[in-house]
């Protein structure tokens, strides 16, 4: 009898841990406070070069953030992104990043949640890095200058 009840309660915990997973209850994705410095590129040219006459051209100038450094909300790198690309989430405070000519090629520090698995990222605010340059014996940036 004993045996009985343990398999009834066995096959209980398994149909109700069934059912919860078929109304959808999930941890879902994760995201994680992060400023990344990377470069804003051109996401067809950089994948599939080949390809970019084929282009959909309402999405040809879509662009992808190849990832140079990654620092959660603590400060502290986060490692294994070095290289990969991130896709924009289409939000307003991201709009001139993702698609469009302008901001492509340009070394960016941005501000906003990493969705990691996803390859995603939702920007809440970005900064153009810009190179040092010397201009009549003075080093600086050029909006310092």
């Amino acid at each position: 009898m004993r045996k009985h009840w343990m398999a009834v309660v066995a096959v209980i915990t398994v149909v109700a841990g069934l059912g919860l997973n078929s109304v959808g209850v999930s941890a879902g994705p994760i995201a994680v406070d992060v400023t990344i410095v990377g470069k804003n590129i051109a996401v067809v040219p950089a994948l599939a070069k080949d390809q970019s006459a084929n282009a959909v051209p309402v999405l040809a100038e879509m662009n992808v953030l190849k990832v140079s450094s990654v620092k959660g909300a603590d400060g502290k790198a986060l490692a294994g992104l070095k290289d990969t690309y991130l896709y924009y989430l289409p939000v307003k405070a991201a709009q001139s990043l993702f698609v469009g000519k302008a901001n492509a090629n340009k070394e960016f520090e941005i501000t906003g949640k990493l969705f990691k698995a996803e390859s995603a990222l939702l920007v809440t605010s970005f900064k153009e890095i810009f190179e040092d340059i010397t201009i009549g014996g003075v080093t600086g940036k050029p909006k310092e200058l």
